[in-house]
């Protein structure tokens, strides 16, 4: 929210309670104030319905398809339509025909049959019907007499295609292609390569006495399905994924050889895997290999060998990933549209289990990178916002969590550090708010999230304030993730009334296994800069510097005293959690519930709908 003064800043909010609790409120008017690109995601669908029509549907990372909040509907194929025009950016082709576009097939409306004006949008008497049937989706409905006997349905979309929308133009960057066949839809992108490696090889944890295993990091978070959701168990199952048992070799055989080989008779397999509860038939487990492979996270696979197998080994066990092409990944492209990226390993690198039962590589580790996320962000007049001074009070103790894992020689625990402020910085439980967007939205309905509410959080550049302006150890969050070998977002983590619950807090989360895992016994320091941000528009105005004394086990606070302008700001015993506070808390009152109001200049502020307790340390 904008704050011209304070006084102007309380009154526009009593404004917005009696009148747009619930809404958010743009500034309108004929000519867009911004251009951004239109993201097709995928081609999906090809039903036959009302025995009349095949559809297919476009979907859009954007609302781009919206008419005053709503879908288009018929309104891209009605002749008076006001979104006609965008047939002519809209192309068809049959099997190996000339592409025509939607508005050249129109002229031949005459030559087919059509039912009733009641079914549905067929009062459009033509052969193929362009229908907004949501703001992110194109429905395409082609008569089945147009379709014909056709092998190959082709849809292309021009480049060029825009459409307006809330003083936005949104236009496609790219010609998109894309081909209906007997397997499918496929898309056309324009196609890079990045190499892929191995960051570490870890474990050799025995099971149920029937396998072991080892935790194999990529360097790449690419081994994820369309839906973002890890492979888990679809490289043994799914033939989407069982090539790359192909490409995994143990002491020289691959997988597929080793697993539809080797002579399974007599061994047991209670417990392997013990999660597939589901595929257990009575008798035995659905996969009963010599070789197993679960993936729980984009750059992870936990590899699996049975014990009977590995009695069969004269040698220490070898594990190689032989060069080749181990996943492609459908991705946003900088200047605008999707791109498709093949991960590949240049040449072969295999891991030796040592008598210790550590792993020797071949070769040299390649640190994990995270991929690099486009993240679409409105544009914010920030010098407009009167942000509220905030002050860090205190930095609790560090605490420890979760089961002991053995890290270069010692046993060792995750952490968190809790930092509490003066001020209320957020209203309710925002976990991940140090990721990338893409993975938070992938998680809104599991922590009551809105769409809004998480592009909020980029757009005000909340993750930013995090990862750039905390330091620990004189390195800032993006820099501790950046060194991690494994995966940094996972590593160090942030968020908003973590362990404590109080809104009042943050809470600074590191793994077992992190580079940045604080040693109790040394000192450490922990900063949070000047310019650091929070969601209900609070500001740290100078560095606030925390020492660890690894005597007393606790944090010292920053002499304020040195500088006048902080005054000594008085620690209460307790923090209390903000309850029901749903909306804009700048110099007001903690407890009050609103809704977002983006005032005329287009400048959002975050809606909380409603509060969620903190939750523990749970990973």
């Amino acid at each position: 929210m904008r704050k011209k003064s304070g006084i102007i800043g309380i009154a526009v909010l009593l404004v917005c309670f009696a009148f747009v609790a619930g809404t958010v409120a743009f500034a309108q008017s004929d000519t867009p104030t911004q251009t951004k690109a239109i993201t097709v995601t995928g081609v999906s669908a090809w039903q036959y319905e009302n025995n009349v029509s095949y559809y297919a549907e476009i979907t859009v990372a954007e609302d781009a398809f919206s008419e005053n909040g709503a879908a288009m509907g018929y309104h891209i194929a009605e002749e008076s339509g006001a979104y006609r025009y965008i047939q002519d950016y809209v192309s068809i082709r049959l099997d190996n025909e000339e592409w025509r576009t939607v508005k050249e097939i129109s002229a031949d409306a005459s030559k087919y049959t059509y039912p009733d004006e009641g079914t549905p949008f067929w009062h459009i008497k033509e052969p193929v019907v362009i229908f907004g049937q949501d703001t992110k989706i194109l429905r395409l409905y082609f008569h089945k007499d147009f379709v014909g006997i056709a092998k190959t349905v082709g849809v292309r979309l021009e480049k060029g295609l825009y459409v307006h929308v809330n003083n936005i133009r949104y236009e496609l960057p790219e010609t998109i292609e894309c081909e209906h066949t007997e397997s499918g839809w496929k898309i056309r992108y324009d196609t890079r390569s990045e190499p892929l490696g191995l960051s570490a090889v870890t474990g050799w944890a025995s099971r149920n006495n029937e396998w072991n295993e080892c935790d194999v990091y990529f360097s790449r978070k690419v081994f994820l399905k369309t839906s973002g959701k890890p492979l888990e168990y679809d490289i043994m199952d799914k033939s989407a994924c069982f090539y790359l048992q192909d490409l995994i070799f143990v002491n020289g055989k691959s997988m597929r050889e080793i697993n539809q080989t080797t002579d399974i008779e007599g061994w047991s397999f209670t417990g392997f895997p013990h999660e597939l509860d589901t595929k257990y038939d009575g008798v035995h487990y659905a996969y009963r290999t010599p070789v197993f492979i679960f993936s729980k996270a984009g750059n992870h696979m936990q590899i699996r060998i049975h014990v009977n197998y590995l009695e069969t080994l004269t040698e220490q066990v070898k594990i190689t990933f032989k060069a080749g092409k181990y996943a492609t990944v459908i991705q946003k492209k900088e200047s605008g549209g999707m791109e498709a990226v093949e991960y590949s390993f240049a040449e072969d690198f295999s891991v030796t289990k040592n008598d210790g039962n550590e792993w020797i590589p071949s070769g040299d580790w390649t640190p994990y990178s995270e991929p690099e996320e486009i993240i679409d962000r409105k544009d914010i007049d920030f010098d407009s916002i009167a942000y509220d001074t905030l002050r860090v009070r205190s930095v609790s103790p560090i605490a420890e969590y979760g089961n002991n894992i053995l890290h270069k020689g010692l046993k060792v625990k995750n952490q968190y550090i809790t930092v509490y402020f003066d001020k209320p910085v957020c209203n309710q439980y925002i976990p991940y708010a140090s990721y990338g967007k893409s993975f938070l939205e992938s998680q809104m309905s599991a922590f009551s999230l809105t769409q809004a509410q998480v592009d909020s959080l980029y757009d005000y550049r909340i993750d930013e304030s995090l990862n750039h302006h905390i330091k620990i150890d004189g390195l800032t969050v993006a820099e501790m993730k950046a060194r991690e070998m494994i995966n940094g977002e996972s590593a160090v983590r942030i968020d908003y009334a973590g362990t404590s619950g109080s809104t009042y807090s943050i809470t600074v989360y590191l793994a077992a296994e992190s580079l940045s895992w604080l040693a109790p016994y040394t000192s450490h320091t922990f900063e949070i800069t000047a310019g650091f941000r929070t969601p209900l528009f609070g500001e740290v105005k100078h560095d606030a510097v925390f020492y660890y004394d690894p005597v007393t086990r606790t944090w010292s606070e920053t002499d304020y005293e040195a500088n006048s302008e902080w005054g000594n700001p008085q620690s209460p015993a307790i923090h209390p959690t903000v309850k029901g506070c749903g909306g804009i808390v700048i110099g007001l009152a903690v407890g009050i519930s609103v809704a977002v109001v983006v005032l005329a200049a287009g400048v959002a502020v975050f809606v909380w709908y409603r509060n969620k307790k903190g939750k523990g340390a749970t990973e």
